[in-house]
């Protein structure tokens, strides 16, 4: 509708070898659509222990079947996996919260390629530190910047 749609979303799994930020989503939710459509992605992460912020901005792509969509849904607990087993697709209307449920249908599988990171260290009061990363191929670079 011509503005961001954001959403919350759990990290699931980092890999700094396969340039992977992995994270689960219902393949009948409207992102999924979305993501198809416009791959392009922003994350936003914050550490309140550390007063860290980071910002990683890269291209999605969705795992519609095969050995990464299996471990995916292997490794999550089974308390989060009754979110995947709705009638219905996330976002319909309901009547009561118990009408959504029943057999499973969705299985988690977006995942992210960072292409660019922004690091932003409040740890320090007197002097915030804020650095830019951008990935070239397989090799990151990165500079400082105001924060």
């Amino acid at each position: 509708m011509g503005s961001p749609n954001v959403r919350t979303v759990e990290l699931r799994r980092v890999s700094a070898s396969e340039n992977l930020i992995a994270f689960h989503t219902d393949l009948r939710s409207p992102k999924v659509a979305e993501l198809c459509k416009d791959p392009g992605v922003a994350l936003v992460g914050v550490n309140r222990a550390s007063n860290l912020q980071i910002r990683v901005f890269g291209k999605a792509h969705v795992l519609r079947d095969g050995a990464g969509r299996l471990d995916a849904w292997n490794s999550s607990p089974d308390r989060q996996l009754i979110l995947y087993r709705t009638l219905l697709a996330p976002g319909n209307p309901i009547g009561w919260p118990e009408e959504a449920f029943g057999e499973t249908h969705g299985i988690p599988g977006p995942g992210e390629c960072p292409l660019k990171l922004d690091w932003l260290d409040l740890s320090e009061t007197d002097s915030p530190r804020r650095a830019s990363f951008a990935r070239n191929g397989d090799m990151w670079s990165h500079s400082w910047v105001a924060p």
